[in-house]
């Protein structure tokens, strides 16, 4: 039975040192790299006006599964741990890999057997990487505020933010007034007016209240919060102001 990967006899897969596996490895690994990076950098050099979609996590995985087409889940076998190497190997990644698997309950995506498995594997962390790129990205751009300090841009809503001080007070119940989430420092966003809601009604807000507080109807000049916040319950507000300001143009 000639090798799955070199098509040589005398040898199986598990043995066989094919130029082809580290080639193909490299490739994967560079080009993945290069996916995982793309949205992250897009947000920065729009400086930071241009939240990702999510067709923008969608086109990893697209293009990720054209970058394996032909392979033989032999050649899978040994390139994976090859590329997860080459994974672990650059700053940062390794406690997002951990994380991934972590949050992950499919077995097919933890333990691959098959190409398909492989690919949905990859793919994922891929695209699970890139948010976490982003969601760092904007929290930095956050932290760069210090308190009491508008910022000279703007969010996706077109709005400039501004960081408060931990010691200001917003108006708001224990529970978003509208979803009735639990709300705290780590995922308030307050208007002008100082009325507090959870980022993603505050995202809701700015596309159907007119640019208005519905507590009490003034004009939206500022979207608050303090540096607390956590990324994912900001970015939680640019996703919502992203996702409908793109289904106007779809």
């Amino acid at each position: 039975m000639p090798c799955s990967i070199c098509k040589h006899a005398g040898h199986s897969f598990i043995q066989c040192n094919d130029d082809r596996i580290e080639a193909s490895a490299e490739h994967m690994y560079r080009n993945m790299y290069a996916l995982v990076m793309e949205p992250a950098e897009t947000y920065s050099e729009s400086n930071h006006h241009a939240y990702p979609s999510h067709s923008a996590y969608t086109n990893i995985k697209t293009k990720m599964n054209r970058l394996s087409v032909g392979w033989h889940v032999s050649l899978w076998k040994r390139a994976w741990p090859l590329v997860m190497d080459k994974l672990h190997r650059l700053d940062g990644y390794s406690p997002l890999i951990a994380r991934f698997r972590q949050l992950t309950v499919n077995a097919r995506i933890l333990r691959p057997t098959t190409s398909t498995d492989y690919k949905l594997s990859l793919s994922g962390l891929a695209q699970f990487i890139a948010r976490q790129l982003v969601d760092r990205e904007s929290h930095q751009m956050v932290l760069q505020l210090g308190p009491n300090e508008q910022s000279t841009e703007e969010v996706s809503s077109g709005v400039p933010f501004y960081i408060d001080s931990v010691d200001v007070e917003y108006i708001h119940d224990d529970g978003c007034a509208v979803c009735m989430e639990p709300l705290g420092d780590t995922n308030c966003i307050a208007f002008a007016c100082l009325h507090g809601f959870c980022a993603r009604c505050v995202g809701e807000f700015m596309q159907r209240c007119n640019g208005k507080c519905p507590s009490c109807r003034e004009i939206v000049s500022q979207l608050r919060f303090k540096p607390t916040i956590l990324p994912e319950h900001f970015n939680k507000m640019n996703i919502v102001l992203t996702e409908r300001r793109h289904s106007e143009y779809t």
